[in-house]
């Protein structure tokens, strides 16, 4: 059935809203993938020495990609094809994605500063206890690395250091990671000169490196809601149109009414 009119014009733009969703999940999955391999944030996540939490998160984004991109192509099928079941089929999806995303979200809204806890908590427990430590050569490793790159120097502060098992056998020193220029021993009489020295703790940089990427998923699952309302809005404009068509279509009685009879 050829639609004509406003029922047209809902048809193509619930395709090319479904198109733009259907790419709203290719956003999505890319970023988890970036997420996932992306050396940067894996170095900083292995220090903490809690992958799998961190792969649970990722591997949910990408599962929740993948299934935007197949709703999308639902949408742009019902659309393309004029079917008010895949249409019906389409909106369905789009609620129950949608009701996700809302619950999910308002979780992590509320739960947003037990994440700046246990970064501190983490970061304590490495420097207190675990750096330079022959069971955690690896930890101390990525720790001396993240001390780079952050450019920071202990959990909360520098001073962190003088309460730690390093420090029992260091006193007043801190690790050369500590300092802006790297050199052999520059840490040495660390905590008394402070000169040359990172003072910023980690743990404040870290949650800031990690809200930066937080707020990267956020204006995408932002864009996605607003598209999702959109698509759910057509969909149901098209649908009613379809079915609001097909219900007004008169009945060809002459086809199916039987011949005169002829009369000698």
């Amino acid at each position: 059935m050829v639609l004509e009119g406003s029922a047209t014009c809902l048809k193509y733009l619930l395709f090319a809203f479904n198109f733009m969703f259907w790419l709203s999940g290719c956003a999505i999955l890319g970023v988890a993938i970036w997420l996932r391999i992306d050396v940067q944030t894996m170095q900083y996540v292995r220090v903490g020495e809690d992958l799998e939490t961190f792969y649970i998160g990722t591997y949910v984004l990408i599962a929740a990609g993948a299934l935007v991109m197949l709703v999308g192509f639902l949408g742009c099928c019902g659309a393309i094809m004029e079917s008010p079941w895949l249409l019906a089929s389409f909106f369905a999806f789009l609620v129950l994605i949608f009701s996700a995303e809302v619950g999910g979200g308002a979780w992590a809204y509320l739960h947003r500063s037990k994440l700046e806890d246990y970064v501190r908590e983490e970061f304590q427990l490495i420097v207190q206890t675990r750096y330079n430590q022959d069971t955690y050569e690896t930890t101390t490793k990525l720790w001396d690395q993240l001390q780079i790159s952050l450019r920071c120097c202990g959990g909360e502060d520098m001073t962190d250091w003088n309460l730690s098992f390093w420090g029992s056998y260091n006193p007043r020193d801190v690790p050369d990671s500590c300092c802006v220029r790297q050199e052999r021993r520059c840490g040495r009489w660390g905590l008394t000169k402070k000169i040359g020295m990172y003072r910023q703790g980690c743990s404040s940089k870290m949650v800031s490196f990690f809200s930066s990427r937080l707020l990267i998923i956020m204006c995408v699952g932002l864009g996605v809601a607003i598209l999702q309302l959109m698509g759910m809005i057509f969909s149901l404009m098209l649908c009613c149109a379809l079915r609001g068509r097909r219900g007004s279509e008169p009945i060809d009685n002459d086809s199916n009414s039987k011949p005169p009879a002829v009369v000698v």
